[in-house]
């Protein structure tokens, strides 16, 4: 259990050591034009809000099915269901 969860930090620091900033510069308004700094300001807001509900998402939907994996493989390392004269049971 113990390489199994050394193996999961250091997959979850390769992963996250590669990351790189996204900002996306938009174009300065002219001084003239406040209603362009507005959309674009609207414009950049919404998209890093996007980005980030999608990179959260992404991020727990990975973590997760590392976890699920783990634990199969544990489980399958190290059965624990038995049967005995009550079924299936699990050994604790």
């Amino acid at each position: 259990m113990k390489k199994l969860l050394i193996a999961f930090v250091l997959a979850l620091t390769v992963i996250t050591a590669g990351a790189t900033p996204s900002i996306h510069q938009i174009g300065r308004p002219t001084p003239s034009s406040i209603v362009a700094y507005q959309n674009g300001y609207n414009t950049g807001y919404s998209r890093g809000k996007n980005r980030a509900y999608d990179n959260t998402i992404r991020t727990v939907a990975i973590v997760g099915a590392i976890a699920i994996l783990g634990i199969i493989i544990y489980e399958a390392a190290n059965p624990r269901w038995t049967t005995n004269e009550n079924g299936i049971v699990y050994r604790f």
